[in-house]
């Protein structure tokens, strides 16, 4: 980890966003929204945070099919320290979500 250390976790959304990621990769999430964007990454993060505060990351959670909360709680029970979505390891354990079709479709390009 940069400069948190892992065996403790990140004590704020905002901070994990900070350190872990880049502009692209903030706007990409920020989209989900479906609200207008800002452009620097100070703000991105705020309006990530802001959308997820209250009953919005509830919201956020229930507007998940099965497939896509099977993914999160992989990531979020994995037990590493930097936690990493594992494509190849997740589509052998939920062989019945029919998660190689959904991979497939959704990541052009992506290895299963």
């Amino acid at each position: 980890m940069k400069r948190y250390d892992a065996d403790h976790g990140i004590p704020t959304l905002a901070l994990a966003l900070s350190v872990y990621m880049k502009v692209e990769e903030l706007k990409k999430l920020a989209s989900l929204a479906g609200a207008r964007l800002p452009n620097r990454k100070g703000e991105l993060m705020d309006f990530v945070v802001h959308h997820l505060e209250g009953e919005g990351l509830r919201a956020a959670w229930q507007s998940l099919d099965e497939l896509q909360r099977a993914a999160v709680a992989e990531v979020v029970h994995s037990g590493e320290a930097i936690r990493r979505f594992a494509g190849r390891l997740f589509s052998l354990r939920h062989k019945s979500l029919r998660v190689g079709v959904y991979f497939a479709t959704s990541r052009p390009g992506a290895e299963i």
